[in-house]
């Protein structure tokens, strides 16, 4: 894996990250998600969380990338292991948006 790829790989995954985690911190529910509706949820934390989420994000990306960077042996698996934990941090902070605020 060359260095153009390791970058463009983890910045793919970063942005899909990244994108979901805005459209988490947009949301505002037009209906109840579920029956008996749910207090309304506090939509300025939830926006915070993912918006932390986002800054955890790039941040791994960037780390991920100048990590894979600076290794030859073993790229492909800097990549693969820095995207996981992207994703990782993506899924926790959508759960902990979408669901803190409403506790």
């Amino acid at each position: 894996m060359t260095k153009a790829t390791a970058w463009a790989s983890t910045a793919a995954v970063t942005a899909i990250v990244v994108a979901v985690l805005l459209f988490i911190a947009s949301m505002r529910y037009s209906i109840a998600l579920v029956d008996p509706p749910l207090p309304v949820p506090d939509y300025a934390m939830e926006a915070l969380i993912a918006y932390l989420g986002c800054g955890l994000a790039v941040a791994a990306g960037i780390t991920t990338g100048v990590v894979a960077g600076k290794r030859q042996q073993g790229r492909g698996l800097t990549v693969a292991t820095g995207s996981a934990i992207l994703l990782g941090i993506g899924a926790l902070a959508a759960v902990a948006a979408l669901t803190i605020p409403t506790l």
